[in-house]
């Protein structure tokens, strides 16, 4: 069961002073340590600033790189993370928030990329540890994706974890995979043999996308 992202054109920035009042309005809502997070049903209304990324490269080839504003990789994870698991309770849960408090070095460019396929292409994802028995929202799903069997796959037959993003339709009805790599970031040769095995147990494909930063600097050019 397989998937390819729509057809729909990518939205970018409307200027670069968006980026910057967006990072401000962000600063703005840095939570206090250690407040109580609110979940928001309505939190299907797009973020502030429109989707932050421009998306270069063919939608459906396997490369696909987003650029991201730099300056709003210094608002992770506070308060970013607190404000899209606020805002898009369909994409991340308490697990994903405390992962990403607890470890503010990483999971923000897997974050980035989900919010941003869920605003220009529809598609939900679940962000890392789908394979683990501890996040039972995120076991639920994915063997209704995979099936039970296809869950069991993944823990047994890959070497170490699987993409970073399980991506799929709102109604279920497609599934497919997705590594997301920083700007320094490679695939490692377990990674691609993992996507090759993926890509035959399953007939789906594995999307690679790279995050980018770019300075406003650099925009206005």
């Amino acid at each position: 069961m397989g998937s390819r992202l729509g057809t729909r054109q990518p939205e970018s920035l409307d200027s670069s002073s968006s980026v910057t009042a967006l990072i401000s309005e962000l600063r703005r809502q840095r939570p206090p340590l250690g407040s109580r997070v609110l979940r928001s049903r309505a939190a299907e209304a797009p973020m502030p600033g429109k989707p932050i990324a421009i998306e270069r490269g063919p939608v459906r080839g396997r490369p696909l790189v987003l650029h991201c504003p730099a300056g709003l990789r210094d608002c992770w994870p506070r308060p970013l993370a607190w404000l899209w698991h606020r805002l898009y309770p369909d994409l991340f849960d308490d697990d994903d928030l405390r992962l990403a408090l607890n470890q503010p070095r990483y999971h923000f460019v897997e974050w980035f990329a989900a919010v941003h396929l869920f605003h220009t292409h529809g598609v939900r994802a679940l962000v890392s540890k789908y394979g683990y028995e501890t996040h039972p929202r995120k076991r639920r799903l994915a063997e209704k994706l995979l099936g039970q069997a296809g869950r069991a796959y993944l823990r047994r037959r890959l070497e170490g974890q699987p993409p970073d993003l399980l991506l799929f339709r709102p109604d279920l009805s497609a599934f497919w995979f997705a590594e997301v790599k920083g700007p320094r970031d490679r695939l490692r040769q377990a990674q691609l043999r993992n996507h090759r095995r993926l890509a035959s147990r399953f007939s789906v494909r594995v999307d690679v996308i790279t995050v980018c930063y770019v300075s406003d600097e650099v925009r206005r050019r």
